[in-house]
């Protein structure tokens, strides 16, 4: 699985707007994971059967933080 990206969004849309539907977009992402979770905490997988999804679902938070601090610096400019 290669590592989750950020979005594109149209250049029309300027800042915040923009990081806020990165956000939306990479949360929704994240969302389709949560299944891997409920599994390995019911003992039905392993971290190891998931091991890939895993490594992609940490791309996608890494995003979603590289995110947030975009939000926060844009709040304090």
């Amino acid at each position: 699985m290669d590592s989750y990206t950020r979005i594109d969004v149209p250049k029309e849309v300027k800042e915040p707007d923009k990081y806020y539907i990165q956000l939306d977009a990479a949360k929704q992402e994240i969302a389709k994971y949560d299944y891997i979770g409920i599994k390995i905490a019911m003992g039905v997988a392993t971290t190891e059967d998931y091991s890939e999804e895993i490594e992609y679902t940490e791309s996608i938070r890494q995003v979603i933080r590289d995110i947030q601090e975009d939000i926060d610096n844009y709040k304090e400019s």
